[in-house]
């Protein structure tokens, strides 16, 4: 951003009313009046003050011996410098609107500054920021062996000496497999139309043992071929 020169004031106000009415100018000729017009100017350019010599003063005014007493009417010293009073007022609210405007500059930079380090903060985070979870690549058929087998296990502790455990193993080899062994996408029990565990197993048991039953035996030798049926009405019941 460009810094705001104090120098830089490119002009002073002049009320035309205040000042011809001022009666120390009233008292001056058309060549004294412009010899302090002048002398004015150079004021204004040197920010307000000029060193209080009369040698300084005749050479900028332009004005003769016998004049230096009638301008300096108009000035005081202060400091060693010439200064004017409405010029110092004019200085003052110059200089309040200056500073008003620096800052007023300095905080939309600022804001500008800050939007700017959030958005590198953000970008920086999200370069930083792992990448999303992928989906989980576990294989279902493996989940729902898993799911067979605790419902298994859930009823055994249940229901403990029902039945022997050879009978649980031999009923999870037969149902706990999947129905195809090429493009496995379901275990066999999970083709019935229904599943109830508690009810199968009291089936199973009933049955002659699988070592027996020469049906099984020709089944494990066999891709199994079931009906392809939802599964909403399966539990572990």
């Amino acid at each position: 951003m460009e810094e705001i020169d104090a120098s830089k004031r490119p002009a002073f106000k002049l009320y035309p009313k205040d000042f011809l009415t001022d009666t120390r100018v009233v008292m001056m000729t058309d060549a004294q009046l412009g010899c302090y017009f002048r002398f004015l100017c150079y004021l204004w350019i040197e920010k307000g003050q000029i060193p209080a010599d009369d040698n300084v003063l005749r050479t900028l005014s332009g004005c003769n011996e016998e004049d230096i007493p009638i301008i300096k009417n108009c000035l005081y010293v202060d400091d060693g410098f010439f200064k004017q009073k409405r010029m110092q007022q004019e200085i003052a609210e110059w200089d309040g609107y200056r500073d008003k405007k620096v800052h007023a500059a300095n905080m939309r930079w600022e804001k500008e500054r800050a939007a700017k380090a959030e958005r590198e903060v953000k970008k920086t985070a999200k370069a930083n920021t792992p990448p999303d979870t992928p989906p989980n690549t576990d294989n279902p058929m493996k989940k729902s062996r898993q799911n067979f087998i605790a419902a298994i296990v859930a009823y055994r502790e249940k229901n403990p000496n029902k039945y022997p455990d050879t009978m649980y193993h031999e009923f999870s080899d037969y149902w706990n497999i999947p129905e195809n062994k090429a493009t496995p996408k379901k275990m066999v029990w999970q083709n019935e139309k229904s599943w109830n565990l508690a009810g199968r197993l009291s089936t199973w048991n009933k049955v002659p043992k699988l070592s027996q039953n020469k049906a099984f035996k020709g089944k494990q030798n066999e891709e199994p071929v079931r009906e392809k049926t939802p599964t909403s009405n399966i539990s572990y019941e």
